[in-house]
């Protein structure tokens, strides 16, 4: 009888391994499949045409999709999700500038920073912040969006902050 327990609790233990894996693939299923849409309008901070000097124009996605401190004052009970964003997750971006990977304390002035904030995700809706700044200019988006016979399709873009 002692083993069959032991067998039960090894089961157990796996299965819930198996729901937690599935539970963190969907945000990064989110990110992945929406990556084109998350990260648009890029060319109004490249400055690179009226340069004499060509700077090559790259994108640095911030690692970490982080939950805003503006948020743990205001209402405790919505569900961010804070997340580490791998390289297989912008695999899926198309653009004709470069996207990689880069820490959150970085400050090279010819790279676009674009950081994800305050990520939702619920059975059929989710939201998610995106900063994008370079040098002293930056804008803040919200994007909101439904899930339609299951793919996540944008339904509402409000800029938050420009400056």
């Amino acid at each position: 009888m002692d083993g069959i327990y032991k067998f039960i609790i090894i089961l157990i233990f796996f299965c819930s391994c198996k729901n937690n894996k599935e539970t963190h693939s969907i945000e990064h299923k989110f990110i992945k499949y929406n990556i084109n849409v998350l990260i648009d309008s890029v060319e109004s901070f490249d400055m690179s045409k009226y340069m004499t000097k060509k700077d090559i124009f790259t994108i640095g996605l911030i690692d970490s999709i982080t939950v805003e401190d503006r948020h743990n004052n205001v209402n405790k009970s919505k569900n961010f999700i804070p997340l580490k964003i791998h390289s297989n997750d912008i695999l899926e971006f198309k653009s004709k500038y470069e996207l990689k990977l880069v820490p959150k304390k970085n400050h090279d002035s010819n790279i676009l920073f674009v950081q994800f904030c305050d990520l939702q995700i619920s059975e059929n809706k989710a939201s998610i912040i995106v900063r994008k700044t370079r040098g002293i200019g930056m804008i803040e988006d919200i994007y909101f969006f439904v899930k339609e016979k299951n793919i996540w399709v944008l339904k509402k873009k409000k800029m938050l902050t420009m400056g």
